[in-house]
């Protein structure tokens, strides 16, 4: 006699919920900044929707927008969800956008739906125009006002020497040489909100340069201790890079994965461009550089252009991002004069100023060098929303149109080492 046994087990569901967006409707909706986004999805799946979640995604990939997962109540076959959000994000660039609707069912599977919609970014505004004073023992920084008055809005200790208007974080980074520290401070009380600090700076001189990595939202500083730090919003430092201690890093450029950082061999007049992994900190990459470096600057979207001062005079340079090859061999030598300060203005121009002659000039690849106003530009900024330039001159600070022609001076504090602008994005 046998016995049979028969026993049933359940059929893996690998079947995702099939999910429809409701709302928005028609063909690319368009929103702008601070507009209402109303999305109704409705999905289904035979054995229940455990969650949903909605994110917009823009060109690049970036998620701008995520509700959070949202678990269902019971296990619902069907489901019919609304949720709404504010474009309130300054931050976010005009394009395309996906929005999206995910749901998941109790094994794991998720069925999605996608909604193309384009957005037109927040309207740029001028939030601040900066300088800042130092004496060698305190520094301080003056906002100007509606009445073209600078008024001081921060008093800190010790010799500062640069000072960096971050306005995607709104606030404004201030670094010292004698005070061997690094200020974050908020672009609307200027109360000092984040500090690091080093005990060892180098010959009276600290941080070097600042710029911001738009992917990670961290500022790069380059330090003459030997090091680039990442920092996070109010001063959370959250990476470090060592150059080395017979190495002083200067300029730093981010472009995409990298970190491009100028740098000065201690004791010696050899310059290099070193190319750096911003995530690992591994050197991939290095050239020499014909002269001491004002500034590293995206040139056509993801190469790098090199302008300082040479053995013959100005010098630029274009390097291959990836490789750190020259473009073409020579120096583009295009001025008998030094430099100190230059400000892109453009994908292809920049502003240079504090020349012996005491004239900006204006410089592109294609127009190569014009000669602009007769003002010993010290420091530049750029407004972005008139367009025209801030520079500092002895004690005046000179308003330039686009093309360097002289509109206005007005007063500034005695001892102004540089001019800064912050935007609202």
């Amino acid at each position: 006699m046998s016995l049979l046994v028969i026993i049933g087990c359940k059929e893996k569901d690998d079947i995702p919920p099939t999910v429809q967006i409701l709302n928005p409707s028609g063909g690319n909706p368009t929103y702008n900044y601070e507009d209402l986004v109303f999305v109704r999805a409705q999905a289904n799946d035979e054995n229940g929707i455990r969650s949903w979640i909605v994110k917009l995604t823009d060109e690049s990939g970036r998620v701008r927008y995520n509700s959070g997962v949202i678990e269902t109540s019971g296990d619902p076959v069907n489901i019919d969800e609304t949720i709404s959000f504010i474009l309130e994000d300054v931050h976010w660039p005009s394009g395309s956008y996906s929005l999206g609707f995910f749901a998941t069912d109790f094994e794991g599977n998720e069925g999605a739906a996608f909604k193309e919609v384009t957005y037109f970014e927040a309207p740029l505004t001028l939030d601040n125009v900066l300088t800042l004073t130092s004496d060698g023992v305190s520094s301080n920084l003056y906002t100007l006002n509606e009445s073209d008055q600078f008024v001081e809005v921060a008093s800190l200790s010790g010799d500062m020497n640069i000072a960096y208007a971050g306005s995607y974080h709104s606030e404004v980074l201030v670094g010292g040489g004698t005070t061997g520290r690094l200020d974050f401070l908020d672009d609307e009380t200027f109360q000092v909100i984040g500090t690091y600090a080093n005990s060892n700076p180098l010959n009276g001189d600290f941080v070097r340069d600042i710029t911001f990595d738009e992917d990670q939202l961290y500022y790069y500083v380059s330090f003459f201790d030997g090091t680039v730090r990442s920092f996070a919003k109010g001063g959370t430092q959250r990476s470090i890079i060592e150059v080395g201690d017979n190495f002083r890093p200067e300029s730093v450029l981010v472009i995409e994965d990298d970190l491009f950082v100028e740098v000065q061999q201690v004791g010696t007049t050899n310059f290099f461009l070193q190319q750096y992994n911003k995530n690992s900190g591994a050197l991939e990459n290095s050239n020499v550089l014909p002269g001491d470096l004002e500034g590293l600057f995206a040139y056509e979207s993801d190469n790098i252009l090199a302008i300082g001062n040479g053995g013959d005079g100005i010098f630029a340079r274009v390097f291959d991002q990836q490789t750190l090859s020259f473009f073409d061999p020579t120096n583009y030598y295009f001025a008998d004069e030094p430099i100190e300060t230059i400000e892109q203005i453009g994908p292809d121009s920049f502003i240079i100023g504090h020349t012996s002659s005491s004239v900006v000039y204006l410089f592109s690849f294609q127009s190569f060098l014009s000669e602009g106003n007769s003002f010993d530009a010290q420091s530049i900024a750029i407004d972005q929303v008139s367009g025209n330039f801030y520079t500092i001159n002895d004690n005046e600070l000179g308003i330039l149109n686009s093309n360097a022609g002289f509109i206005e001076s007005l007063g500034v504090p005695a001892n102004s080492r540089e001019v800064i602008t912050q935007m609202n994005k």
